[in-house]
């Protein structure tokens, strides 16, 4: 069972290309950080909390498995932008922090819904992964830990979304991604299971709305621009 689960690490691979629920999880191109040493001794000092907690947000992995690039995400209300990959997809980055787990080898499922209609919006249903937490603070893990930057794919046909614009199917409409997170207890603790709910207001990627916004192709201050950004 164990050699199914990843450590965070390397590039994020681009959205729009279909993981079976079952395989190693592909969000990372390239993974490039330490393989987690499961059988390494738990702190025989650290007392865990009478239950596993589980908070979901976002934010990517973004060169270092720092849990310091966890977004949090308002219970209700927040606003989160989707993501044009390069090849062509759209994804929501999701996140999760947990705390009190028995063992960093995690199970995440996740569903993304529309509030309005109830209908599932991405690609896989439901988004499954077995993931290695990334120990926080850094260093032997010992209950808490995070994973970041899941690329929950969405699927805008569902809501009528096609051509050369599909995400304005989704934009600015109210969604619930719900997560469960369910632990391998490890040195004798038993698996544990905890669940979060966040509803949240998609966004446009501001690059779809305008190229020259702060980090797409045609920001003025890019080192590289692409032909067509030029008058």
């Amino acid at each position: 069972m164990r050699a199914g689960f990843v450590v965070l690490g390397g590039a994020l691979a681009a959205c729009g290309v279909d993981t079976p629920p079952d395989a190693v999880d592909t969000d990372t191109a390239v993974d490039t950080a330490p393989v987690v040493d499961t059988d390494r001794p738990r702190d025989s000092d650290t007392d865990l909390p009478e239950a596993m907690t589980l908070e979901v947000g976002t934010g990517l992995f973004a060169g270092s498995a720092d849990c310091g690039a966890f977004v949090p995400v308002p219970v209700s209300g927040g606003a989160v932008a989707m993501v044009n990959g390069p090849q062509g997809g759209w994804h929501l980055d999701t996140s999760v922090r947990v705390t009190g787990a028995p063992g960093e080898l995690v199970t995440l499922t996740i569903a993304v819904t529309d509030v309005e209609t109830g209908l599932v919006v991405t690609e896989e249903d439901p988004l499954i992964r077995n993931v290695a937490l990334v120990a926080d603070p850094p260093g032997r893990f010992a209950g808490s830990g995070c994973y970041l930057g899941i690329q929950a794919v969405f699927d805008f046909g569902v809501l009528g979304g096609s051509g050369a614009q599909p995400w304005r199917a989704l934009a600015d409409r109210v969604l619930r991604v719900a997560v469960t997170a369910r632990a391998l207890g490890v040195d004798g603790l038993a698996d544990a299971t905890a669940s979060d709910t966040r509803t949240l207001t998609i966004l446009a990627d501001p690059c779809n709305l305008d190229l020259a916004n702060p980090g797409c192709p045609c920001d003025p201050d890019n080192v590289v621009r692409p032909p067509s950004c030029e008058p």
